[in-house]
């Protein structure tokens, strides 16, 4: 080879690959060496260095799992071959930094996250039992903010255990009525169709008292009433109309709109009309996430799960179907000449739109708001030209052009966080499944291997996962630290930050932990391809047990032969 930097690389290689042939086939090695010698061309040298260490490699592993010879064969001629040396020292190096790597926080997060998503799968998780001892704890030590926190997870769907909630609750806001806000989130499991619990009417009203400003106690009320006539076919009429405002409201709509509950229809006024709304997203993410830090309770998937943990919006049919109302009734009064009182009528349902992206801390929240927005926007424009109120109607004309620009964004913006989150994010996150797989596969296999080590069985199997199980080892731990990493940075940002509503994140971490529904609520394909992955992952996890099993099985047969 000539003498340059790549050559001499080269022949080290092949200096360095001697020693992987067995002794009595050394000297093939060292004809491939002094062969390339000769060799002056770097294409042709690579080839040959490549060449020689496939042959050396090839030497190496035929010695590891040579074959004993068979009762009827004859002896083979030649000194007998000496099985290669254990490599202790590389086995405890790689041992010794996996030993070190298992003391980094972010490994050991992510071994937990895994192991807790796959034993979530195989049975649910049920955390009654953890908050009702929270409860008990916080009420006989008088913490007013666990009390809080427990009551509001507690209940479920159906009304199980919500009397248990709402003494909790009642004690917390007794000690600190700023924590009446609470009430809503209790409020919200009765609005629940499912819901089957003992009745507490006062709930909507003290909410109501304590922050009369707010929108959103007035649609908790609202809420209640209307689910009491769920199924009644004249309040509902034809559910389809309105929803989106796609088609025209008929006169009989209308008509049954007016002539719903009075009291629905007061809190509903009194709702589109309040000057706030807020369905107190912020404060009891914050609560949630400093009771369950200060209880150590807190956990990765407890925690990201908590940004959308009984989150509820108020009844966004009822929201369409009085805003479709108001707009109505803006219609009668135009084609009446009232154009004032229409352009009032119109107003009304759009500011409270905008109160609604204001406030509002969910993606369908603002969905609906822009779609109130832009449905008032259509009908005010031409009305306060009508008016001659023309600078007004340009300034509209151009907020509308922004609102449907926006909406075009947005929905283009959901459609790629979609797309991204079952491509690029589906295949981090089985990367980091398959890293903690194959950690803790070699993790028993080094056990295996120890054990059969020291009562003497399976030399050859021993002595092959002896070489390299330590360096898979080692390589799983120092892949599943690079794989979640980007994974721990976000939970620490999010624990810095909870209220920055990084969307996108928060579904990345929650689509590798697996635990909220809204996961697997998505599309049926989507959710389709999620299994299919992890039919695969488990189809080669049990293709590698069988044929370890077997691996073990055939050795361990040949050596009592």
């Amino acid at each position: 080879m000539a003498d340059t930097l790549a050559n001499r690389i080269m022949t080290r290689i092949l200096t360095r690959a001697i020693s992987l042939y067995p002794p009595q086939t050394r000297a093939w090695g060292e004809a491939v060496l002094a062969e390339a010698g000769s060799i002056t061309e770097f294409s042709t040298a690579l080839s040959w260095t490549v060449g020689g260490l496939m042959v050396a490699l090839r030497a190496f592993f035929s010695r590891l799992f040579r074959r004993s010879a068979a009762k009827n064969e004859p002896a083979l001629i030649g000194p007998p071959q000496v099985p290669p040396p254990l490599p202790w020292k590389l086995a405890l190096v790689c041992l010794a930094i996996s030993g070190g790597l298992l003391f980094v926080p972010e490994l050991r997060q992510g071994l937990s996250v895994t192991f807790s998503s796959w034993r979530s799968e195989l049975k649910l998780t049920d955390e009654t039992a953890l908050w009702e001892k929270i409860g008990r704890e916080a009420e006989s030590k008088g913490d007013d903010a666990a009390m809080a926190v427990a009551a509001m997870r507690l209940p479920d769907v159906e009304g199980a255990r919500f009397d248990e909630a709402m003494r909790l609750a009642e004690h917390a806001v007794a000690k600190d009525p700023s924590l009446t806000w609470i009430y809503y989130f209790l409020a919200q499991r009765r609005v629940d169709s499912r819901f089957h619990g003992s009745p507490h009417p006062e709930l909507a009203q003290r909410m109501q008292d304590w922050d009369p400003k707010n929108a959103v106690p007035y649609l908790v009320e609202a809420d209640e009433i209307a689910r009491a006539h769920y199924d009644d076919p004249q309040w509902r009429g034809r559910r389809s109309i309105s929803f989106y405002f796609y088609a025209p409201i008929q006169q009989e709509e209308v008509a049954r709109l007016r002539g719903r509950d009075p009291r629905w229809l007061e809190l509903m006024d009194r709702a589109f009309e309040a000057p706030v709304y807020e369905t107190y997203f912020d404060r009891r993410l914050d609560l949630d996430l400093q009771v369950m830090q200060r209880l150590d309770v807190m956990n990765p998937q407890r925690a990201m799960s908590a940004y959308f943990f009984n989150d509820p919006i108020p009844n966004l049919k009822n929201l369409h179907e009085y805003a479709a109302l108001r707009v109505a009734q803006g219609e009668e009064a135009e084609r009446a000449g009232q154009w004032e009182n229409a352009a009032s009528e119109y107003w009304i349902v759009a500011q409270f739109g905008q109160r609604m992206r204001l406030g509002g801390k969910t993606d369908l929240e603002a969905v609906i708001a822009r779609g109130l927005q832009e449905t008032s926007f259509k009908r005010l424009q031409p009305l306060l030209f009508k008016l001659g109120r023309t600078q007004e109607a340009q300034t509209l004309a151009y907020a509308a052009q922004l609102q449907h620009a926006e909406n075009e964004e947005t929905r283009t913006h959901n459609n790629s966080v979609t797309q991204r989150l079952f491509t690029f994010s589906l295949a981090s996150a089985l990367l980091v499944y398959i890293c903690a797989i194959v950690l803790e596969a070699s993790v028993l296999l080094m056990a295996v291997v120890l054990f059969m080590f020291a009562v003497r069985r399976a030399p050859r199997f021993v002595r092959f996962s002896l070489t390299y199980a330590p360096l898979l080892l080692l390589l799983s731990c120092t892949g599943l630290l690079c794989a979640y990493h980007p994974y721990a940075e976000y939970y620490r940002s999010y624990l810095a930050n909870p209220w920055a509503r990084d969307h996108e994140s928060v579904w990345n971490f929650l689509f590798l932990c697996n635990i909220p529904q809204e996961v697997h609520n998505q599309t049926s394909s989507a959710e389709s391809v999620i299994y299919f992955w992890w039919g695969i992952i488990a189809a080669a996890g049990a293709i590698g047990i069988w044929l370890l099993s077997k691996a073990v099985w055939r050795t361990a047969r040949h050596q009592h032969a």
